[in-house]
C-alpha cells in the first residue's frame, strides 16, 4: 500500500503531468502533419498530369529547295578559269568532263539571271557562269559546300543578289553559315554568324527580305542530288555594312 501511495504522488505531481501532457502534444501534432503530408503526396501521385499543349513542331519538304534532279550540263567546263580547281585537276584523279557535273541552278534564279550554277557530283564544289567568267561559291571547302541558293536584294541596291548556304568540317566541326555574290561588283563574302554541327535554308519573303532556317540536309537519289527539309525559323537576313547579317527571332 506504501509502494502505490509514492507512484501516485509521482504521477500526479506537476513536474511529472507536465511534460507529459506536452510531450503527448507533441505527438498528436506531429501525427496530424505526418498523416496530412502523406494524403498531400498521394493526392498528388494519383492526380493525371496536366500539360499545356505547345505549337506541334512540322518538318516539311520544301519543294522548291530539291537538288536532287539529275541536270546534266551539256559541255566540259573550262577548268583552267575555274579558281581554286587547279590542285584537283593536277591530281588526276577526279574527273571534269560535263558528265561530272550536275546544273543546280533554281529556276527563278535562271528566269531573273542569266547565269548557270554548276556542282561537282563527287567534289561538291560550286560554281557560278556568269558572262563567260566562272567564280568559285564555296572555296573548295572540303565538306557538303554549297547548300540552298536563292536571289534576294539584301543590299537594296534595286538589284538582288546571290545568297546560299555553306557548309564546310565534318561532324562536330562542322559549320554552315550564309554566302552572298553580288553581281554588280562581282564581289563574293560570307555571313558574320555560323550554325555549328546543322545545315541552312533560306525562303524569300519580299524583295529585300529573305528568311533563315535550320535545316535537314537529305541523300537524294541521283548522283550528287540532295534535299533540304525545312526546320526551326532562326532569323532574318539583313545588311551589315556590305557583309551578310542576321536579325535573329
Amino acid at each position: 500500500m506504501k509502494n502505490r501511495n509514492i507512484w501516485k504522488r509521482i504521477l500526479t505531481h506537476k513536474a511529472v503531468v507536465i511534460p507529459v501532457v506536452i510531450i503527448g502534444l507533441l505527438a498528436l501534432f506531429g501525427f496530424v502533419v505526418i498523416t496530412v503530408v502523406r494524403c498531400g503526396m498521394k493526392t498528388v501521385r494519383d492526380e493525371p498530369p496536366v500539360y499545356t499543349p505547345g505549337p506541334t513542331p512540322t518538318a516539311t519538304p520544301m519543294a522548291d529547295r530539291d537538288f536532287d534532279g539529275d541536270v546534266p550540263i551539256e559541255f566540259d567546263p573550262d577548268t583552267e578559269q575555274m579558281p581554286l580547281l587547279i590542285p584537283y585537276v593536277a591530281d588526276g584523279t577526279v574527273e571534269f568532263t560535263a558528265e561530272f557535273w550536275a546544273d543546280v541552278t533554281p529556276e527563278d534564279v535562271r528566269a531573273e539571271v542569266d547565269c548557270l550554277i554548276i556542282r561537282h557530283r563527287d567534289l561538291g564544289v560550286t560554281y557560278l557562269l556568269y558572262e563567260n567568267e566562272y567564280f568559285n561559291l564555296d572555296d573548295d571547302r572540303n565538306a557538303t559546300g554549297v547548300l540552298d541558293i536563292v536571289l534576294c536584294d539584301i543590299l537594296g541596291s534595286g538589284r538582288p543578289q546571290l545568297i546560299y548556304t555553306v557548309s564546310e568540317g565534318y561532324s562536330s566541326d562542322m559549320l554552315c553559315f550564309v554566302g552572298m555574290f553580288d553581281f554588280e561588283t562581282r564581289a563574293r563574302t560570307f555571313s558574320d554568324f555560323a550554325l555549328r554541327e546543322s545545315y541552312l535554308a533560306l525562303e524569300v519573303i519580299g524583295e529585300n527580305s529573305c528568311e533563315v532556317y535550320r535545316a535537314l540536309r537529305l541523300s537524294g537519289e541521283t548522283w550528287g542530288g540532295y534535299r533540304l527539309v525545312l526546320g526551326e525559323k532562326l532569323g532574318e537576313l539583313m545588311d551589315a555594312d556590305g557583309r551578310v547579317g542576321m536579325a535573329l527571332h
